[in-house]
């Protein structure tokens, strides 16, 4: 698995992690007796303003010498910039005064991971668990590794208590998405289907999980089923829109072909021009349709 295959996997779980630290702090304020420096870098950091963000947590670095919050704040507005190799010095100064800071710990695994270091990415977050067996975060990102090694009943026992955990504080559509994957490539589609439909659920525009879902009510011959989760993502934009509009153009591309082998050309005609409508530039369409 390539290097940015396994950043895609985290990606989910990077936002958790993130906001984990950023809101409490964004929703308090400076008479709070935060430091103006922290509550503006956290601002920033929030909004997205990453450089400015790094700026402000540098600088308040140097007023409040080993405050581990700042520094973990500061490495993430560094990382969120791909500068990996600094973000992870700046980590690694938290555990060198703090060895169990899990925040720390948690983006040093995700940091090995970008890197295609899958062993110290597990190492790290088994590590997380060791302190906090319950940590979401770190159950997540293990079973994304496990996962990807094929290591499917681990993966899926992972993700599972994952879910659990951060269904205890609303749900996360990422983790159920991730869960429905992992069922699927075990051939559990019975099991997918409930995850995914929980993902859509909690994120009704979540375009790769309809997508998904589309796939494995398909193979279980639920044709229509599989057209309506598509068509629900294939306005959006982006690739899933995109990905949605390409499965109903190939499943109508095989109606075509079988109609057609039938002698109904007539009908072979009109779902080819409806894969057309899904997908304009579709060759298969354009040569039957000259």
């Amino acid at each position: 698995m390539s290097v940015w295959r396994f950043v895609w996997c985290a990606a989910g779980a990077l936002g958790a992690v993130l906001l984990a630290c950023v809101v409490s702090l964004h929703g308090a304020s400076a008479a709070d007796g935060v430091d103006p420096l922290v509550f503006s870098g956290s601002d920033a950091l929030y909004h997205g303003e990453l450089e400015r963000a790094e700026k402000l947590f540098s600088q308040a670095a140097q007023h409040n010498v080993g405050d581990v919050f700042v520094l973990n704040q500061w490495a993430v507005a560094v990382a969120r910039q791909e500068r990996f190799a600094e973000a992870g010095e700046l980590f690694a100064r938290v555990l060198r005064s703090d060895p169990d800071n899990l925040f720390a710990l948690t983006w040093t695994g995700i940091l090995a991971l970008e890197r295609g270091d899958a062993r110290a990415g597990e190492v790290a977050f088994a590590q997380v668990l060791t302190a906090d067996p319950g940590n979401a975060n770190a159950l997540y990102l293990l079973g994304v590794v496990r996962a990807a090694a094929n290591d499917m009943p681990r993966a899926v026992d992972l993700l599972r208590r994952s879910a659990q955990a951060v269904r205890l504080r609303g749900g996360d559509p990422d983790l159920h998405y991730r869960l429905g994957l992992a069922y699927r490539r075990m051939g559990m589609p019975a099991n997918a289907e409930l995850e995914l439909e929980r993902a859509v659920e909690l994120r009704p525009d979540y375009g790769l999980a309809l997508v998904e879902l589309g796939w494995v009510r398909h193979a279980a011959g639920r044709g229509d089923a599989a057209m309506e989760a598509w068509m629900r993502a294939a306005n959006l934009p982006g690739p899933a829109g995109e990905e949605a509009r390409a499965s109903m153009a190939a499943i109508v591309a095989q109606d075509a072909q079988r109609a057609a082998a039938e002698g109904n050309f007539q009908r072979a005609d009109g779902l080819w021009r409806e894969v057309l409508r899904w997908e304009p530039n579709n060759r298969a369409a354009l040569h039957h349709l000259r």
